[in-house]
């Protein structure tokens, strides 16, 4: 039975509709980095703005831990908004129980190539930093977990050493409309919402490209892979695709669907559901950065 989801998730689903349907990504975009700026951080958390391979990141950093572990997270966002205060306090309870740093990449909102251009000059900047492969994870959500797989393929393509693992939590892995199903209803991304912003975000360019749709994508020889879903997400029908054919070609990759659950649960770690996930996807991350 799924958990009860408070009056106060209710209006964060009615919020983010509103903000996906009617308050345009420019406008929306405004006010998002002033939100950000007054976020405190309480515990043992630091966090610093700065400049990673020339993009804007947020680094958070658990005091008092050894800083040779790194995790980059890719944000969500429809591949339109920016990052949003639900991320970083995300990505500040992530350093603070993986006890290692996070770069939170604040990447470009212009159309495809832009974003995933971004989040590999974040990454091939940490690793001539001196930073080991073995002792970096990417993940991210929704448009996150689109380029946490496309940078993974383009480290592939550029013959760039893989990162130890990776995380998708309700990632876009098909950027055709096709790849979106009209038949579920998700109370946190409408089928509306993903067809514009698919559009926008691949301009012209060929949705069968695979660093636009992952699912068209070669993982063959990746580190892990583990991706979350919930039952009521518009892109599960793709992502199940995407699963399927990892599971016949022998890809590392492993994929939860949690019943009950709509887009991004994960990150509603008040919700049983969210926490659960959240401590999974912990696990995994201390498993396979400790083991290597």
């Amino acid at each position: 039975m799924a958990s009860s989801i408070s009056l106060k998730y209710k209006i964060t689903f009615v919020a983010t509709k509103l903000l996906m349907l009617m308050i345009s990504p420019e406008r929306g975009n405004k006010f998002l980095p002033r939100m950000n700026a007054k976020l405190k951080f309480e515990g043992g958390v630091k966090r610093e703005r700065t400049v990673i391979g020339g993009v804007g990141c947020d680094v958070f950093t658990a005091i008092g831990s050894p800083d040779k572990k790194t995790l980059l997270y890719i944000h969500g966002g429809g591949f339109v908004y920016g990052q949003t205060p639900m991320h970083l306090n995300y990505c500040a309870m992530l350093s603070e129980r993986l006890k290692m740093r996070v770069i939170a990449i604040d990447y470009s909102l212009k159309p495809y190539p832009a974003g995933l251009n971004d989040c590999f000059s974040v990454y091939r900047h940490v690793l001539n930093k001196g930073a080991k492969p073995k002792d970096i994870a990417v993940a991210g959500d929704s448009a996150g977990g689109c380029y946490t797989l496309t940078l993974l393929l383009k480290l592939k393509e550029q013959k760039l050493p893989l990162p130890a693992a990776a995380v998708c939590i309700s990632p876009c892995v098909s950027g055709e409309d096709s790849g979106f199903d009209r038949t579920i209803t998700d109370p946190m991304l409408p089928h509306r919402a993903c067809l514009m912003f698919s559009a926008r975000y691949r301009g012209g360019a060929d949705p069968k490209n695979p660093l636009i749709s992952p699912i068209y994508g070669d993982f063959a020889g990746m580190p892990p892979i583990l991706i979350y879903s919930g039952e009521r997400e518009t892109l599960l029908t793709s992502v199940k695709a995407f699963a399927e054919r990892a599971k016949r070609e022998g890809w590392n990759i492993a994929h939860k669907v949690v019943p009950h659950m709509f887009h991004i649960f994960p990150i509603y770690t008040d919700i049983r559901e969210g926490k659960q996930a959240t401590d999974e996807i912990i696990g995994f991350l201390n498993e396979r950065l400790d083991e290597i």
